[in-house]
């Protein structure tokens, strides 16, 4: 039991860094948008890249919570 509590823990643990992580992907994909329409390519595109970057990572950190709460 014990240690089900603890892998329980640190999936929730995962997940919730997965979210903080997801927030800022979507922050940095809306900048980068705005970015694209306002200004030049270069600087939205760089953000648009740095946020699906973060997008993939919360991908990885969601899967590996779920894998860990089996």
């Amino acid at each position: 039991m014990q240690r089900g509590a603890l892998r329980t823990g640190v999936a929730l643990g995962l997940l919730s860094l997965a979210g903080l992580l997801s927030l800022a992907a979507f922050g940095f994909l809306v900048w980068a948008l705005y970015g694209w329409l306002a200004l030049s390519f270069t600087q939205p595109a760089a953000a648009a890249l740095t946020g699906l970057a973060i997008l993939l990572l919360t991908g990885v950190l969601a899967w590996l919570a779920m894998r860990t709460s089996r």
